[in-house]
């Protein structure tokens, strides 16, 4: 099977990875946002249960999944082409959508697609979890003692992801739409009460 026969069967959004299967030999990983598969070069494509995150070392990187009878195998991808990575996000101006790290590419050439049919293309030189800015405090670690739960303005922190283009130019994105803010209701009464025992 050629790649673009595989790609064909994914779905919109899956990931296709160049893998070897320890008995199919060689082909294609697809999985993320829908059913995973193995798609051999030679064969049919055969379905897994699952495909997840493997490992990579110097000279190495695999990715592991489950059979249909429930057996665990590691799919090699060492040196082989890496498929486009989909993540569903929100953008400030654009909204929701899908951020696209684009598999193969020199300089991790990333496009955001919007669901209004908008485009936005970069190339990262860095990323990091968080907004642009400082990081807010939280309560400390104390030696020995488990660490203290997350604030709900570190929380926050955490659903935003920061890229920074060569050229200096900085992106955010958000794990979902932030909630809408509830407007506030004005009071019909005074808190203070009433000092001459007429209504306030």
């Amino acid at each position: 099977m050629t790649k673009d026969e595989v790609v064909a069967m994914a779905g919109p959004h899956q990931t296709v990875q160049g893998a070897k299967h320890p008995e199919l030999g060689e082909g294609w990983a697809v999985h993320q946002h829908g059913a995973p598969f193995f798609a051999p070069e030679v064969g049919d494509a055969v379905r897994l249960k699952h495909i997840g995150l493997g490992g990579a070392g110097e000279g190495f990187s695999y990715l592991t999944a489950v059979t249909e009878d429930g057996r665990s195998i590691r799919l090699d991808t060492t040196k082989r082409e890496r498929g486009d990575h989909h993540k569903p996000l929100w953008h400030p101006r654009l909204g929701v959508g899908w951020l696209i790290v684009i598999g193969g590419s020199k300089k991790w050439d990333h496009r955001f697609e919007a669901d209004s049919g908008e485009k936005l293309t970069f190339s990262a030189a860095r990323a990091w979890v968080g907004k642009p800015g400082k990081e807010p405090n939280g309560p400390r670690q104390k030696p020995g003692k488990p660490r203290p739960p997350k604030t709900v303005e570190q929380i926050e922190w955490d659903k935003w992801m920061t890229y920074e283009s060569y050229d200096g130019e900085v992106f955010v994105f958000r794990d979902s739409p932030p909630p809408a803010e509830e407007p506030t209701e004005p009071k019909a009464h005074s808190e203070q009460p009433d000092l001459f025992g007429g209504a306030s």
